[in-house]
């Protein structure tokens, strides 16, 4: 343990250099970068290979007559490649490719700018590039590797640099390293509160080991791309520019079925008719063809424009869903002035409302536990009908909670209509859903869990008890 007070001062700086301080945890992350600790702590190592080429970054405020230079721009010519990334405060960062004798040159003056300066006006040419002010530069090789293990014993985790290294070419370093942690983040406390078995944790390794060997090959495709010969840019490398756009935001991603992705439902068959389960005695519906294309098992469900029923207030329906450890089930219910779709969403409503649920048991943690919403499960009923003809009081009370505030909770409730100023009434044909509405479960961290029919809340209360802890906490 460190000494302090008196002791520390009598101890000689060796000692003290030599002291050792014991930790005793239950978990331990370790995102501390490409030369982890952690990592070299489990015996793990990074697998890949480096490129024999060395790359000059600089972060400056340009002073050019190159007229993209606010956008993203690659240049090859006969003097070497370059990339332009336009950044925030008017800066610009340059990826510029750079000689081994450059790079030994920039490393012995103490990493003088101006050396990498020199490299980018080489490559620029005929145009002037020149700058106000340098915030910063660095010379680095090429290096795309990644762990083949990202958790041991389900108590020690790798996330970010720790587990994959490449190129920062892509904008994907700090992104990726992101969604690891979230990923990790709400199934550890999950565990940690007792609201879901240890077994949740195996899903991180199987989720996000695939997310780094895509990133891997993908910014060798990049790296590829960028080393080619003068004014030459393959299909192949052009495809990548395309696929970076959509990856940035890691929408893109989609996870495998899992522990906490249900797999898609197989439906009943009537002849050569596919037919939705019976639930409460209601007749199966013909099933409609999965026109749910935009929602994804294990993917993020993307956003769309909706009102809230109550105040007619314009929302995206992402940034409605609180990143605090909670579930959320959006029920898109339909026309529910149609008599026959108000019954469907009622049976839903009805089945989620039993003391049998497991909707109940979660919901019964929330009670419990006042300051934590971990593990709970929010509901939301998203329906397409004319708002002002829906009565909000009129709706099953599992959509509009007891509030101490305001008598019940009207923030649960939304309508896909369209709005006096901002647009809107597009949610359903965007996102595939038709009359007859679905349900889609969000896990804590906004990847679909499960989608299926109004008919299908057997199969989503399957998927649910699956996960719950043998004791609720």
């Amino acid at each position: 343990m460190p000494l302090t007070g008196a002791e520390a001062s009598k101890t000689s700086d060796a000692s003290v250099e030599n002291a050792q301080e014991i930790i005793k945890a239950k978990y331990v992350l370790g995102c501390d970068g490409a030369h982890s600790w952690v990592r070299k702590q489990l015996g793990l190592k990074l697998e890949g290979a480096s490129r024999d080429v060395s790359w000059g970054v600089l972060d400056a405020f340009p002073v050019t007559d190159f007229p993209d230079i606010r956008r993203r721009s690659i240049i090859k010519s006969e003097f070497g490649n370059l990339m332009i990334i336009p950044r925030e405060r008017k800066l610009v960062r340059t990826y510029v490719q750079v000689s081994s004798g450059l790079a030994e040159i920039y490393r012995a003056s103490d990493g003088d700018p101006e050396v990498i300066m020199q490299a980018v006006r080489r490559v620029m040419q005929p145009y002037r590039f020149d700058a106000s002010r340098l915030e910063w530069s660095t010379i680095y090789s090429v290096g795309h590797r990644y762990c083949r293990e990202l958790s041991r014993y389900d108590r020690i985790f790798l996330a970010g640099d720790a587990v994959h290294t490449h190129s920062p070419k892509a904008g994907q370093g700090m992104n990726v390293s992101m969604q690891d942690s979230y990923n990790l983040g709400w199934k550890l406390a999950s565990v940690i509160h007792g609201v879901a078995p240890p077994s949740l944790l195996r899903t991180y390794h199987e989720e996000r080991l695939p997310v780094a060997k895509r990133l891997i090959d993908f910014d060798k495709r990049i790296c590829r791309g960028m080393l080619e010969a003068e004014n030459t840019f393959d299909e192949d490398h052009r495809r990548a520019l395309v696929e970076e756009n959509t990856s940035m935001s890691g929408l893109a991603v989609t996870y495998e079925p899992n522990l906490v992705i249900a797999k898609p439902i197989v439906r009943q068959t009537n002849g050569g008719e596919k037919l939705n389960p019976r639930v409460n005695g209601h007749s199966p519906l013909p099933m409609q063809p999965d026109r749910l294309k935009a929602i994804r098992l294990g993917a993020r469900m993307p956003s769309a424009l909706v009102l809230s029923h109550a105040d007619s207030q314009p929302h995206e329906l992402q940034r409605i869903f609180q990143s605090t450890g909670e579930w959320n089930l959006v029920i898109f219910g339909g026309n529910i002035l149609e008599e026959e779709q108000r019954q469907r969403v009622e049976s839903v409503a009805a089945s989620l409302s039993s003391p049998e649920s497991v909707v109940q048991r979660m919901r019964s943690r929330g009670n419990l536990s006042h300051h934590s919403t971990i593990g709970s499960l929010s509901i939301y009923l998203v329906h397409s009908a004319l708002h002002t003809e829906v009565d909000i009081g009129d709706l099953p009370e599992i959509f509009r909670l007891p509030d101490d505030d305001t008598g019940f909770d009207y923030g649960k409730v939304f309508v896909d209509n369209e709005s006096y100023h901002v647009g809107g009434g597009n949610a359903y044909d965007e996102y595939g859903i038709s009359p007859h509405g679905c349900l889609v479960l969000l896990r804590p961290d906004q990847h679909v869990a499960f989608k299926g029919d109004l008919e299908d809340i057997g199969f989503f209360e399957h998927l649910l008890d699956s996960i719950q802890p043998e004791v609720i906490i």
